[in-house]
């Protein structure tokens, strides 16, 4: 197909007949599937995407095919910048308020699409602004608020009736759970970070803890995330020392250990010292650790920046973080794993008393 087809068929988009646009989005969406088509589609007509985005509410049929378009574009950053600059609409909604306000419609039969297409958007740090709104005062975090109430009470549900389905049964749908990598990404911005750690003593991030042990894996990768990139910001770290100190249902210490916690050889006197919630894990026989090696990386990586500091080691020692640890180290079957783990040991089996500095940062991990 040359460019002069593809220029024709995009321009078809702005038919006033439906039936011609829902043609012209079939054949546009497969072009979508490959980098040599994306880049077709968006050289051959100035306002393919401008025109994608206005019609990704359009019928069923057309709605479909462009969202399932711009969720494919929206994987490249320069489309993912050009989607997010295009409001699309004659009354100037950004596209952030249209896309969330799709997802939290229970009634919009393409919600997951669209919270698809917001994490790949959020991947963008212009994505990640406007999804903020860190310009105007009077709105800011309020869209990202929405999500949060949204995904956590989903979670709340989940946690309550654990989703069941038998071998060979398609999961339930839960387009929601793509808000857990939409807060991973603000995460990496400070404003997000924050916004995550408010308020002080009843903070937004904890009851986003117990997705750390949903079944689905992009709720729970998601999860994960969220907390590695809230740790990536060391002003954060006093708040989160703090509250592991007060809380359990707010200690990182205490979430991030317990997917990677089980049976092992631990002496009398590291399990005197272990948190009973910890102990009585290690107690289950067979009990299995987290199963996917990208989320056993992401935890290790946030136990090291919860270690970089003096108080943040002296709160995972009083836990049992370290023989947790190490007992995990000898189950993991991923060699590039241990130098994850050797590099959290060395935190945690230092010598305070010989001069450390307060703050020890490792290499920060980014991702």
């Amino acid at each position: 197909m040359n460019q002069d087809v593809v220029s024709q068929l995009v321009s078809f988009l702005a038919d006033p007949k439906p039936e011609v646009r829902k043609i012209a989005s079939e054949n546009i969406l497969p072009l979508s599937c490959s980098p040599e088509g994306r880049q077709m589609l968006c050289t051959a007509h100035a306002e393919t995407i401008p025109l994608l985005v206005r019609y990704m509410d359009d019928t069923p049929e057309v709605a479909h095919n462009t969202l399932r378009t711009l969720v494919n574009l929206s994987q490249e950053d320069p489309y993912r910048e050009k989607i997010i600059t295009s409001s699309g609409r004659t009354d100037g909604a950004g596209i952030m308020v249209r896309i969330t306000d799709s997802i939290l419609d229970s009634e919009n039969v393409f919600r997951e699409l669209y919270a698809m297409l917001l994490s790949n958007l959020t991947q963008h740090p212009m994505g990640r602004a406007q999804l903020l709104q860190a310009r105007d005062a009077t709105v800011s975090g309020l869209l990202v608020l929405r999500l949060i109430d949204a995904f956590l009470q989903s979670q709340a549900a989940r946690t309550v009736n654990p989703p069941r389905r038998t071998p060979g049964e398609a999961p339930p749908t839960d387009p929601l759970k793509w808000v857990a990598t939409v807060l991973m990404n603000i995460a990496h911005e400070p404003d997000g970070a924050r916004l995550l750690i408010d308020p002080p003593e009843d903070p937004l991030f904890a009851p986003l803890l117990p997705a750390l042990r949903d079944p689905d894996l992009i709720r729970r990768g998601g999860a994960v995330g969220t907390l590695k990139n809230i740790l990536m910001h060391p002003s954060t770290h006093p708040t989160l020392i703090r509250l592991a100190g007060q809380r359990d249902d707010a200690s990182l210490p205490l979430a991030l250990v317990t997917p990677l916690t089980g049976p092992g050889e631990y002496r009398e006197e590291e399990t005197a010292a272990m948190h009973p919630s910890l102990l009585a894990l290690t107690q289950i026989e067979n009990r299995p650790r987290e199963s996917d090696a990208k989320i056993r990386e992401l935890l290790l990586e946030a136990l090291t920046l919860f270690a970089s500091t003096r108080q943040g080691r002296e709160q995972m020692r009083a836990v049992g973080v370290y023989p947790l640890i190490r007992e995990y180290d000898l189950t993991e079957t991923e060699e590039n794993l241990h130098d994850n783990t050797q590099k959290l040991v060395d935190f945690l089996a230092r010598d305070e008393a010989q001069g450390t500095a307060v703050l020890d940062a490792p290499e920060h991990a980014t991702g």
